[in-house]
Formats: structure tokens, C-alpha cells, sequence
């Protein structure tokens, strides 16, 4: 799941605008850094949004949900918009599966 900067979740419907941050949930990005509840993922995370490389502010263990990961990331001004641009992240050892996003 992917959610706006206002809380609302990216759709064709709602979607993200350029300048702001998005909130990207997920599993699976391997161990973490610190015992606290909001960890960094130890392997480096990259975002790829419309095959733009775009280093997220923040990626590691949510601090409300056991489990989960999160990762913040800016949309970049230039991002044209478009409501299928193919979103996925990137760490050492290979990409997750693709995500679209919708972005104004």
C-alpha cells in the first residue's frame, strides 16, 4: 500500500502531487539496524519511480505495525504525472515486484 502525504491512499482518484512525501508499506527488507521500534533497513533501499532512481528519506520497521516496513520518498518536481507510473524498490540482491502510482 502506498499512501499521499495527506493520509490518503495513492489511486487514480487520489493521487500523490510533486513535492511530497509518500509513504510506501511493505515486507520483506531484511534486517534492521537498533532494537527501537522504528529501525533502518540495514541494505541500502533505492526507489525507482518511472525508472528515476530517488533515495527515500527514510526505510526501515514501522513503528505502529509489527512487521512492516515503511519507506519515505519525496516525488520529485520533475515527475511527470501520469496514474500508472511503475514504482518499485531496489536493494542489493535484486527489485521488488512493480507497484503503480498515481501522481498529479
Amino acid at each position: 500500500m502506498i499512501t499521499n502525504q495527506d493520509g490518503t491512499v495513492n489511486a487514480p482518484l487520489t493521487p500523490g502531487r510533486r513535492g511530497q512525501t509518500l509513504t510506501i508499506y511493505c515486507t520483506g527488507l531484511g534486517a534492521v539496524s537498533g532494537q527501537d521500534a522504528q529501525s533502518a533497513a540495514q541494505a541500502p533501499v533505492t526507489v525507482l519511480l518511472n525508472k528515476v532512481e530517488i533515495q527515500p528519506s527514510f526505510a526501515g520497521l514501522s513503528a505502529a505495525d509489527a512487521g512492516l516496513y515503511l519507506v519515505t520518498v519525496t516525488v520529485p518536481a520533475s515527475m511527470p504525472p501520469g496514474i500508472d507510473l511503475p514504482l518499485l524498490l531496489r536493494q542489493p540482491g535484486g527489485d521488488s515486484n512493480t507497484a503503480f502510482l498515481a501522481v498529479q
